[in-house]
């Protein structure tokens, strides 16, 4: 059987789990789903996570990638925000 739609891991550090509300969730996408595509769906559930569109990174398995990334059934995508120390 054949299914158009893959599921994710979502992993958010920081920040982002803070403006998610948790700090893993697993998502649902069409089979084409890219990065950008799984974080427009998050931004929607979660509209806090637009104050942090412009420095997040994403990393697909512990591997940074851009946004046109397309991503695969059981992938896990974590969300880096910028992180400041001292």
């Amino acid at each position: 059987m054949t299914t158009n739609m893959i599921t994710i891991h979502v992993r958010a550090f920081a920040a982002a789990a803070e403006a998610l509300g948790c700090r893993e969730e697993e998502c649902t996408l069409p089979l084409d789903a890219t990065v950008q595509d799984a974080w427009a769906l998050l931004m929607d559930t979660a509209p806090k996570l637009g104050d942090l569109d412009r420095t997040i990174a994403f990393a697909i398995d512990d591997r940074l990638v851009n946004r046109d990334t397309t991503l695969q059934n059981g992938h896990t995508l974590a969300l880096l925000p910028p992180v400041s120390g001292g």
